[in-house]
C-alpha cells in the first residue's frame, strides 16, 4: 500500500476576515449584565456528552448528529465553538499568510482542525481553549441591526470572565472595558490598535481610521498592508490622499504603487491626456507630469522637458529635444520635428526609415517614398521588405530584403500571400511555379492551382491538384494519398479514411493519433488496436472488440466497451464493474457507485479512496504518512456537501477581504 499524507495543500490566499463598521464594547466580569439576546449571549445545544456553543443566527440543522460531516458547507462555522462541561473547544476558522495553505483533512467528526498551540501536524483534535471558563464563556458578536455583509460571520472573537480570546487563544494585554471590534481584524481599546492579536505599537485608537481598501491612519501614522498592517514611513498622515489606483501623495511627494517619485511634486503633479495612445483608452494615467519631470508608470523619463511634451500617435510622443516610445523609452537619432508616425511600428524622418520601434534604421530605405503595406510587407521605389513574424536578437523583428522582387508591380494579395510581374510570395517565400491566376483558396491554409497544391508557404509533394480536396481538422486527400498538415500519411487507405474525435483518426487497416502542439503536431500509427472494430467511448477512451484502454494506450483489464462509461477523477465503470485508472474495484455495488471529489468515490455500501475501501486501516496509515493531498470525508457526506475549498464555507452574503486593512 502507498503511503499518504494527512495534509491538504490548497495553492491560493485566502484570509478569512470580514468588513465590518462600528464596534462592540465588551463588559468587564464585575459589569452591569444585559440581555442575553442582546449581547449575543452563547446557548448550548446539548447533543450527548458534548455539547455545541450554539452561535447566534445559526439554524437547529447546523447542530444535528455530532458524530457525522456537515452537509451544508454554510454551516461550518456554526460549529465553532464546543464544550463538554471542563473544557471549550474552538473549531472555526483560521486566518493564513502563506501562499500554501496547510489544513487537517475533513474526517468523520466535529474534531478536525489542528491546534495552533501545539505543533503536532498528526492532532485530529479541535483546540482546547486553555482556561477557558465554560460558565462564563460567550461569544462576541457585532451588532445585529448593521447590514448583513457588515456583522460578523466568522465567530473568532469570544470571552470569558477573566480572558478575551481570538481564533481560541488568549489575546492578553487588551483592557477588557473598552474593548471594540473595528473590523477587517482590527479591534482597539483604550490604549491602542491591534491587528488581530498583534499591537501595532504607537497607533492611537482614538484617531485611527479606515481609508480606502489596504490603508489606515491615526494621528501618528499611515498603515498599509505587506501584507499585514505595517507602518507608512516617511508619509504626512494628515495630508496622505489618494490620487488614483496607483498614485498617492502628501504634502512632500507623490508615490506610485507606494513607492516614492524622488523629485517629485505633489502640488503641480497632474496626468497627461492620452489621445492617440495605442491601446489605451484616452486619458489612460501611465503618463505624469509636474514642475519638474515627466513620468512613465512613476519613473521619471530622463531629459524629457514638461513644458513642451507632446503625444502623437500609435504610443509615441515628443519634446522639443527628442522623441520616446509608448513606454517612454528616449529614441535617439530621430529628428523630432521631421517625425512621420507609419502604421506597424515603423517611422521615418528626412534622414530615414526605423523599424522595431525606431531600434533601427532600414539601410537604404528611401523615406520620401516608403510606405507600410499589409502582413509584414513594405517597399519603397526601389526595394520590398518581408517582416518576419520570427524574432532575432533581443527580441528584435527581422526585416528581409526581397532582392528579386519588382516594387513597382509588387501588390499585397490576401493573408501572407502577394505577387509582382515575375512571381508569387508567401511570408516573403516565392512559391516556385504557381499560378495565381488560377488560385483556388481552400480552408484550413490549403490552396491550389491547376497542377500544383501548397499548405501554407510549403508545396504538397506529389498531391495531384485536381482531385485534391480537405477534410476536417488539416486532414485532406487526394485520388492517391491522405496528408495531415500538408504532409503524406504513409500507408493510409484513401477510401475509407475518416477522422474520429479526441484527436484518433482510422482507416480499415490502421488506427492514428496527432499528438503535439503548433507546427510541432505530428501523427502517430497504433498497431496494437483492430481498425474494424476501433472506436471512441466516453472520456476520450478508446476501444475496439478486445476491450477499453486509457489515452496512453494501456488497456483497462475486463471493462465492457458496451456499457463502459466515465463516471469522474480517475473513475470509470461498465454494467458489470467499476475501475480506478486501469484497476477493477472489488465488491462494488455497480448500480450506486458514483464519483465524489479527488481520488474519492463511493457506492451504497462504502467509500473509496484511490480504488480501496476507506476502513479504519487506510484511514491510519493516512493520517500517519506525508504524500497524501486529498480531502478525507465520510461516506455520510453526499457530494453536493462536500467542501471544495475554503471560500465556500463562508455563509453568504459575507465578503472575504485581503489580510488586513
Amino acid at each position: 500500500m502507498k503511503k499518504f499524507s494527512n495534509k491538504i495543500i490548497i495553492c491560493v490566499v485566502i484570509t478569512l476576515t470580514v468588513t465590518v463598521a462600528g464596534g462592540f464594547a465588551y463588559l468587564g466580569a464585575n459589569g452591569d449584565k444585559q440581555n442575553n439576546d442582546a449581547l449575543g449571549k452563547s446557548q448550548e445545544n446539548i447533543i450527548g456528552e458534548v455539547r455545541f456553543i450554539r452561535l447566534k443566527g445559526c439554524p437547529e440543522d447546523a447542530y444535528k448528529e455530532i458524530g457525522a460531516e456537515i452537509v451544508n458547507p454554510n454551516y461550518f462555522m456554526c460549529r465553532s465553538y464546543l464544550t463538554d462541561g471542563e473544557f471549550v473547544y474552538y473549531h472555526g476558522l483560521r486566518v493564513v499568510y502563506s501562499p500554501i495553505i496547510e489544513i487537517q483533512p475533513l474526517t468523520p467528526s466535529f474534531i478536525a482542525t489542528s491546534s495552533p498551540d501545539i505543533k503536532d501536524d498528526k492532532l485530529m483534535g479541535a483546540t482546547i481553549i486553555k482556561g477557558a471558563d465554560t460558565e462564563t464563556f460567550e461569544i462576541i458578536y457585532f451588532d445585529d441591526t448593521l447590514p448583513a455583509a457588515q456583522q460578523n460571520h466568522t465567530f473568532t472573537y469570544a470571552r470569558d470572565k477573566d480572558t478575551l480570546y481570538w481564533e481560541g487563544k488568549k489575546f492578553d494585554g487588551v483592557d477588557p472595558d473598552t474593548f471594540a471590534i473595528l473590523g477587517r481584524g482590527f479591534v482597539k481599546d483604550k490604549t491602542a490598535v491591534y491587528f488581530q492579536w498583534q499591537k501595532l505599537e504607537g497607533s492611537d485608537p482614538g484617531t485611527f481610521e479606515f481609508l480606502w481598501s489596504g490603508f489606515a491612519r491615526d494621528k501618528n501614522f499611515v498603515y498599509r498592508n505587506n501584507p499585514r498592517p505595517e507602518i507608512f514611513e516617511g508619509v504626512d498622515p494628515a495630508t496622505f490622499e489618494k490620487i488614483d489606483d496607483n498614485y498617492l501623495k502628501d504634502k512632500n511627494a507623490v508615490y506610485y504603487r507606494q513607492e516614492k517619485i524622488e523629485g517629485s511634486d505633489p502640488a503641480t503633479f497632474y496626468f497627461l491626456s492620452m489621445e492617440g495612445y495605442i491601446g489605451k483608452d484616452p486619458g489612460a494615467r501611465v503618463y505624469a507630469a509636474d514642475w519638474n519631470a515627466v513620468y512613465y508608470n512613476g519613473k521619471a523619463i530622463a531629459g524629457a522637458d514638461p513644458e513642451t511634451f507632446e503625444f502623437l500617435s500609435n504610443g509615441w510622443s515628443k519634446d522639443k529635444n527628442a522623441i520616446y516610445r509608448y513606454d517612454g523609452t528616449r529614441i535617439y537619432g530621430i529628428d523630432p520635428a521631421t517625425i512621420e508616425i507609419l502604421p506597424y511600428g515603423y517611422v521615418k524622418d528626412k534622414n530615414g526609415v526605423y523599424h522595431n520601434d525606431g531600434d533601427n534604421k532600414i539601410q537604404g530605405a528611401d523615406p520620401r517614398t516608403f510606405e507600410a503595406l499589409a502582413n509584414g510587407y513594405v517597399k519603397d521605389r526601389n526595394f520590398v521588405w518581408f517582416a518576419s513574424y520570427g524574432y532575432e536578437g533581443e527580441g528584435a523583428l527581422s526585416l528581409q530584403k526581397l532582392n528579386n522582387a519588382d516594387s513597382t508591380s509588387f501588390e499585397v494579395i490576401e493573408r501572407q500571400y502577394a505577387r509582382d510581374n515575375k512571381a508569387v510570395y508567401c511570408s516573403g517565400k516565392i512559391m516556385d511555379g504557381f499560378d495565381w491566376g488560377n488560385v483556388v483558396m481552400l480552408k484550413n491554409n490549403y490552396l491550389r492551382d491547376k497542377n500544383l497544391v501548397f499548405f501554407g508557404c510549403d508545396k504538397v509533394d506529389g498531391a495531384d491538384a485536381g482531385s485534391f480536396e480537405v477534410l476536417d481538422y488539416s486532414y485532406s486527400k487526394d485520388k492517391n494519398s491522405v496528408y495531415y498538415l500538408g504532409k503524406k500519411i504513409d500507408g493510409a487507405d484513401v477510401e475509407s479514411f475518416k477522422n474520429l474525435t479526441c484527436s484518433y483518426s482510422k482507416d480499415k487497416n490502421n488506427v492514428y493519433k496527432t499528438v503535439g502542439k503548433g507546427s510541432g503536431m505530428t501523427i502517430l500509427k497504433f498497431d496494437n488496436f483492430d481498425a474494424g472494430t476501433f472506436r471512441v467511448i466516453a472520456n476520450c477512451n478508446p476501444s475496439d472488440k478486445n476491450g477499453v484502454y486509457t489515452n496512453s494506450g494501456e488497456k483497462i483489464e475486463s471493462a465492457d466497451p458496451e456499457t463502459f462509461k466515465f463516471v469522474g477523477g480517475s473513475y470509470s465503470k461498465d454494467a458489470y464493474r467499476a475501475y480506478w485508472k486501469t484497476i477493477p474495484i472489488d465488491g462494488v455495488d455497480v448500480a450506486t457507485f458514483k464519483f465524489l471529489s479527488g481520488e474519492f468515490a463511493k457506492d451504497k455500501n462504502t467509500t473509496y479512496y484511490k480504488g480501496e475501501v476507506y476502513d479504519d486501516e487506510l484511514k491510519e496509515i493516512l493520517r500517519n504518512t506525508d504524500d497524501n493531498i486529498e480531502f478525507m470525508i465520510s461516506p455520510t457526506l453526499p457530494p453536493d456537501g462536500i467542501i471544495h475549498d475554503l471560500e465556500a464555507i463562508v455563509p453568504a452574503p459575507t465578503p472575504i477581504y485581503p489580510i488586513g486593512l
